[in-house]
């Protein structure tokens, strides 16, 4: 081979590697752009677990926010509020509270004009405290109308006395009354009272509220007396209100009193609260002379009325034990406490 041959295919051969080179270098370039572009796709797409994160975040903010807290279920100091909404034929009631859940309360209906019977539910308390339901409308105007709520040890299982005892002696705070007795044990009862006047084509709503009580250092103290008695003249009812230094749970008879006329069942009863303080409300005769004389009797016959036996015990089956300004002779030796408040 001469000389120029030997050349020309050494510069053949060397075209042959530059032309290979510059494939591969294009293939490699392609790559790492196809490479960037999918790693740049996988940047934007969401992976399987944040699409869960995202679903569980949505998921959080679209459920409902429960009506009660479970942070304090099963306090010994029982708080609660009660809404109570007035229909045409029916209360639509909902409360909150930190009882347990499962406890059962009692929701009726009493009246000072009349005898009620029938209207009563029991609601059971939810997982959050909270109870709702629907309580039937009497329908009857011009009266006062008490819508009742207690929580009686008598109608709950063994797993809530265990918790709260047996007559609810380790219950606490301003709901707490005394409602009965056995032997020297009391038993207490959760209780509150919405109290209205309805009116026809005007409906009521209805809230509880957290009572405040002061009681008196000398409470039960057999020389009984009242303080502070107030009454308000109502268009058909008289308003009372009062101290005494009454044992929780005692009933208070009021009667009204007309010199000169004749009046038959003007009159009411109810348990004094359990400072001893007292209010409630008596109808009146409307037919009667603006100038009439007219006197709110209030009375408190231990062994009448339906008195727990621990109030009978502690004032005398006779009321023998009363003593002070307040005390007379009721009948057959026996004595009561009576208490006269001029209206007019």
């Amino acid at each position: 081979m001469d000389q120029n041959k030997k050349w020309g295919f050494i510069a053949l051969i060397l075209l042959v590697f530059i032309l290979l080179a510059a494939c591969q270098s294009a293939d490699e370039v392609d790559t790492a752009d196809k490479n960037d572009e999918e790693a740049v796709e996988q940047q934007n797409m969401p992976s399987e677990e944040s699409e869960q994160e995202q679903e569980l975040v949505d998921s959080t903010i679209e459920e409902p926010e429960t009506s009660g807290t479970t942070e304090n279920l099963g306090d010994y100091e029982v708080e609660w509020e009660i809404k109570v909404d007035e229909l045409e034929d029916k209360y639509l009631i909902h409360g909150e509270s930190n009882l347990l859940p499962e406890t059962k309360v009692r929701v009726y209906l009493q009246s000072p004009d009349h005898i009620i019977q029938g209207y009563s539910e029991d609601f059971m308390v939810e997982e959050d405290g909270s109870f709702s339901g629907e309580l039937e409308h009497i329908q009857q105007y011009d009266t006062e109308m008490n819508i009742g709520f207690d929580v009686r040890p008598s109608l709950q299982k063994e797993e809530i006395l265990q918790h709260y005892g047996r007559q609810f002696e380790k219950m606490t705070g301003p709901f707490m009354a005394v409602r009965d007795n056995f032997g020297r044990e009391l038993v207490y009862y959760v209780t509150s009272t919405l109290t209205h006047y309805p009116e026809e084509n005007q409906l009521a709503e209805l809230v509880s509220e957290r009572p405040e009580w002061d009681f008196p250092s000398d409470q039960g103290d057999l020389e009984v007396r009242f303080d502070n008695v107030e009454v308000e003249k109502g268009e058909s009812r008289l308003f009372l209100s009062g101290e005494s230094n009454l044992l929780d749970g005692s009933i208070l008879v009021v009667d009204v009193s007309l010199p000169g006329y004749r009046t038959v069942g003007y009159s009411a009863k109810k348990k004094v609260n359990p400072d001893g303080s007292f209010n409630l409300s008596v109808s009146y005769p409307t037919d009667i002379d603006d100038d009439a004389e007219m006197n709110v009797i209030i009375q408190f016959t231990p062994f009448r009325d339906n008195n727990l036996p621990y109030i009978v015990e502690h004032y005398g089956v006779k009321g023998e034990n009363l003593k002070g300004e307040f005390v007379e002779d009721h009948s057959f030796d026996n004595k009561h406490i009576k208490f006269k408040v001029n209206v007019q």
